[in-house]
């Protein structure tokens, strides 16, 4: 079963057990997410929950611009790539993507090595002896955690509208 969300970049289920893959790529827009009403994980859904939660909320902090990929597309595709709204369109993506790519690079720099920890937690959880990526869970929050530390506030005018 394949989570929603874009097929390049989603996340891949086997019924009820641990995500097999997971990407972060400032390419690829989701929805801002409520935080989990308790801190306390009860099941192997709740699990998977806050993951998810931990995944949308970095992604959509980061921000992306599947929005104006999608417009630049549409005009394209109807008018042709050289006309001047085709043209206009893919300046605005331009721009959208190297915001997107600033405050990416602004986290790299500063959760390096909580990327780089929870990266090798999920090499590891897949091996033999791996415990699954469940186990990189605290990991996780705490990269997230550290980029929001690190971006502030969210961009704004470019998030919650893929």
């Amino acid at each position: 079963k394949t989570h929603k969300g874009d097929h390049a970049h989603s996340e891949e289920f086997q019924g009820d057990t641990a995500p097999r893959r997971q990407t972060t790529d400032p390419g690829h827009r989701l929805s801002v997410m409520a935080e989990p009403k308790s801190k306390t994980l009860v099941s192997a859904g709740d699990s998977v929950m806050a993951f998810e939660q931990l995944l949308l909320r970095f992604e959509t902090m980061v921000g992306n611009c599947d929005r104006e990929l999608r417009r630049f597309n549409e005009v394209a595709l109807t008018l042709g790539k050289d006309h001047a709204s085709s043209k206009e369109h893919h300046g605005h993506y331009l721009t959208c993507m190297k915001g997107s790519e600033a405050r990416l690079n602004k986290v790299k720099g500063r959760c390096r090595d909580l990327n780089d920890a929870y990266s090798h937690c999920l090499q590891d959880s897949q091996g033999p002896e791996g415990k699954g990526v469940m186990s990189c869970l605290p990991m996780l929050t705490s990269f997230v955690t550290c980029s929001e530390k690190a971006l502030g506030s969210p961009p704004m005018g470019e998030l919650g509208t893929a």
